[in-house]
């Protein structure tokens, strides 16, 4: 029987934006002196856009974080990268397929290539399987669904990732999901996530539930939008209903076959001023967990056996994500709809107008008209073509929600059968809008 294994983790949002971030060198020089003391194990970054930031902090910790990974993506890399004092033995990724707009160039998620990131880390006889992210921005609150356009983008993600996170972690002994959800507790984006792979909230479980703190956001394991974050902008909050901030960073985390994993402390991590400075690390915390991974005993397999799944909860969820990823396709459906009118407008007063400059060429307003509608025209074609794979996009999700739902579902009714599974009210099917 092997030992018990200690894991300290960690997660940070470094703001690591190249001349956006407010003294991003300073404080990726200051979150490197941090890293080398050595406390954490396995540590995930997320907006670690630049390079040469991932080269030096690599560089700074390599005698005990030797091992590390940087994920590239998009047109500037995802951002997201691990570091570990165990070996990397395989590395893995899964692009999401939705993730904002390239036309909103103040919300620039989508050159930032999202995706999730998977490190395979060997630890004597365990394997331990990280998952690091960093999804869509939110903008809004998420019981603010009218203000958030990427409501589905993000809902979308996170049912991507459960399932990347489910689908490959069938080997592992310690499955960690860590990053920048961008996703509260409440919320659906989470709950997809924490019901769909069967991760555990190590905030939520931690047996250092009674260590008390001088502050209520940490207490809170708050991560952003924190009053005392000196990057914290208290007279432009995104989220004002929460004055001591909110919790969208997270560790979330399963244990394997045969294996039982306790987590024994968390808490907001690198959430003070920088040593000898007035700034912090991040406009985020960090958030820490550590855990206990060992094998089981017989009484514990035992145990796990017999315990029936909670259907109910994840039939829930999915039916309220097939909800919403279905009215969003049938919304993209009307756009798609709308946008093919404007393609064949733009592309008829486009060739009304340079047949007509072939019989008045001497004018300006000609030339100026001609350009304009070419602009106007190539930008709808642009829509078009987005608008076609986001519908398809969602078609698909869809799909394969109901797929994973029906597979639930018949998992109930054989438990039923066998007098194994309460006779819980279960929606058969959801209530949907017609079908196009």
């Amino acid at each position: 029987m092997p030992e018990p294994l200690q894991v300290k983790a960690l997660t940070l949002n470094c703001w690591g934006l190249w001349m956006i971030s407010q003294k991003r060198r300073e404080r990726i020089e200051a979150l490197a002196v941090e890293l080398k003391k050595g406390r954490w194990d396995i540590v995930s970054i997320e907006e670690l856009w630049v390079r040469d930031d991932f080269e030096h902090i690599k560089q700074a910790c390599e005698d005990v974080l030797p091992y590390a990974h940087d994920f590239a993506g998009g047109m500037i890399g995802s951002g997201c990268c691990v570091f570990s004092r165990w070996p990397i033995v395989d590395v893995g990724y899964s692009k999401f397929t939705l993730n904002g707009f390239p036309h909103r160039l103040d919300h620039c998620d989508w050159y930032g290539g999202k995706l999730v990131g998977m490190c395979v880390i060997q630890k004597d006889e365990y394997r331990i399987q990280i998952y690091t992210t960093h999804m869509h921005a939110m903008y809004a609150p998420s019981h603010q669904p009218a203000k958030d356009q990427y409501s589905s983008h993000r809902i979308t993600q996170s049912y991507e990732l459960s399932e990347y996170a489910r689908q490959t972690s069938a080997d592992a002994d310690l499955v960690l999901v860590m990053g920048d959800l961008n996703s509260e507790p409440h919320s659906l984006s989470f709950k997809v996530i924490h019901k769909n792979s069967d991760v555990l909230d190590s905030w939520e479980t931690r047996l250092n539930k009674d260590e008390k703190f001088d502050i209520l956001s940490e207490a809170m394991g708050n991560t952003i939008e924190t009053r005392e974050n000196s990057h914290t902008d208290l007279g432009h909050l995104h989220y004002p209903i929460f004055p001591n901030g909110i919790r969208i960073d997270f560790i979330l985390y399963k244990a394997g076959r045969n294996r039982t994993v306790n987590c024994t402390e968390a808490r907001v991590a690198l959430s003070r001023k920088i040593p000898g400075t007035d700034m912090n690390y991040s406009d985020h915390n960090g958030y820490e967990a550590f855990f206990e991974l060992r094998e089981q005993t017989e009484k514990e397999r035992l145990e796990e056996l017999s315990k029936d799944e909670d259907l109910e909860s994840k039939i829930n969820v999915l039916n309220d994500l097939y909800q919403k990823i279905h009215t969003a396709r049938i919304q993209g459906h009307a756009s798609k709809k709308f946008n093919i009118a404007a393609f064949l407008v733009g592309f008829f007063l486009l060739l009304m107008i340079f047949i007509s400059a072939f019989w008045d060429t001497s004018t300006l307003r000609g030339v100026m008209a001609s350009i304009l509608v070419s602009m106007g025209w190539f930008y709808s074609a642009y829509r078009l073509i987005f608008v076609f794979g986001t519908v398809n996009t969602l078609r698909n999700v869809e799909d394969s929600i109901y797929l994973r739902r029906e597979h639930f579902l018949r998992r109930a009714e054989e438990l039923k059968a066998k007098s194994r599974f309460p006779t819980y009210d279960l929606k058969t099917e959801p209530i949907i809008a017609e079908d196009v």
